[in-house]
């Protein structure tokens, strides 16, 4: 993969340390690996539906994001409009989880919320690309399904050079 200057990127950044590369392994397994029975007994408890049954992802983090993580494990990004506050690679399976993601939409990560309510999400439900890359989705977190949601970039590098903000998409006929 081609080095990527993050810095040139972001039009505003405010950089994390970055994720020690040991860990990067380690935190698309965290994605992707389904609930173990204490999970399940948790989340049931918390009346979540059918968490038993919950898609996790099949596919690895796109290489873009490991790189990103390599960089800056976190932090808040700006581009025009389009506002990044990034996850750190240890919150993404809380925020699976919190938000019920494999249950509403299953395949996908979060790693970035918009600061007015809503998530970008890896769509994990195909393989990745020859270069290694997934689609970015962009979703309300008070109506999260796929009928809902909009892609706003076919890679991580595609999605944050994006300046537009996602919520002011037109919106389909009635």
């Amino acid at each position: 993969m081609t080095p990527i200057d993050w810095a040139a990127i972001f039009e505003h950044g405010d950089r994390r340390a970055p994720l020690p590369e040991g860990l990067l392994t380690a935190v698309s397994a965290s994605v992707t690996t389904p609930l173990d029975p204490e999970e399940v007994r948790a989340l049931a408890a918390e009346n979540a539906p059918d968490p038993g049954r919950w898609e996790f992802p099949a596919h690895p983090l796109p290489a873009s994001y490991l790189a990103f993580l390599a960089w800056s494990n976190g932090g808040g990004f700006v581009n025009g409009d389009r506002e990044f506050q990034m996850l750190a690679a240890e919150e993404l399976r809380e925020y699976m989880l919190t938000y019920r993601l494999p249950y509403h939409l299953p395949g996908t990560v979060p790693f970035a919320l918009d600061g007015e309510g809503g998530f970008y999400l890896f769509d994990l439900r195909h393989p990745p690309d020859a270069a290694g890359e997934s689609p970015v989705l962009y979703a309300g977190t008070g109506g999260l399904g796929f009928d809902s949601a909009v892609e706003v970039g076919r890679s991580f590098v595609e999605a944050c050079r994006g300046r537009t903000d996602p919520r002011d998409r037109p919106q389909d006929p009635a």
